[in-house]
């Protein structure tokens, strides 16, 4: 179904937000300037996820595949929006850029509310990590562009009064952090002044796997592994970081 945007002021994030705002899962841009609104998970699974902000510049996919700017943004290369083009969909979940959210899969991408736009002041925002026993999480931060009194808080469980891991804020990349059960939680505050891009975040479920020392002990001997990688990774050396897990028994 075609939303009601007009077609001068259609950009991804006023797509999908007036999709979610319909209670549809997805969200199309097409023809350059066309916003339709869908339920049908096969269509989704069957385009895939477009690349948020995929610059439109020479030798990229962007041209190749004939995506237009969409009208509704002002943005200046690289960071130029694509809204489709004639026979081409980029189709988006409808969850992508929502203010907080329950995320169960082993994997995937938290984004900011409103991205690839600002996020907006005054805002409280919490996004929750459950995945399969046995797992835990591990939190990489693939973009942050905050403003100073804007923050990122990561918490140890899915709970208000979990312990917190972490605090971001700034520009700089944080390492990234790991929860010490299956369950992670993740609350944004912003401030009324100022605001900026926000965050990209990606998630991943790693499977715990525990060996004896030969004395009934086997909380100092854990083993982290992908399960996408099936590669064995720590804490303190997965990616070469210095990212420490406060790893427990679970």
């Amino acid at each position: 179904m075609p939303s009601s945007i007009p077609k001068n002021d259609v950009t991804i994030q006023r797509c999908i937000g007036a999709c979610r705002d319909l209670e549809k899962t997805i969200a199309v841009l097409a023809s350059e300037d066309e916003c339709h609104c869908g339920d049908d998970s096969v269509d989704y699974w069957r385009y895939g996820e477009a690349i948020p902000g995929l610059p439109i510049l020479p030798d990229t996919q962007a041209v190749q595949y004939n995506t237009q700017q969409c009208p509704g943004d002002h943005g200046t290369s690289p960071y130029i929006q694509g809204c489709g083009a004639d026979w081409q969909f980029d189709v988006y979940d409808t969850s992508f850029g929502a203010c907080g959210g329950d995320y169960t899969d082993s994997s995937g991408y938290i984004y900011s509310p409103n991205f690839p736009g600002n996020y907006a002041n005054e805002q409280s925002c919490t996004w929750t990590i459950t995945v399969d026993h046995g797992h835990i999480v591990k939190l990489t931060t693939l973009m942050l562009r905050l403003q100073d009194n804007d923050m990122v808080i990561v918490k140890d469980g899915i709970e208000d009064h979990n312990s917190t891991i972490s605090t971001f804020t700034g520009y700089s990349l944080p390492q990234p952090v790991y929860s010490s059960s299956n369950t992670l939680r993740i609350e944004m505050i912003t401030d009324d002044v100022g605001n900026d891009l926000g965050f990209a975040l990606q998630y991943e479920a790693l499977f715990i796997s525990e060996r004896s020392t030969g004395n009934g002990d086997t909380s100092k001997q854990v083993t982290l592994i992908s399960k996408s990688t099936e590669s064995a990774t720590s804490p303190e050396t997965a990616n070469g970081d210095n990212a420490t897990s406060p790893l427990k028994d679970m």
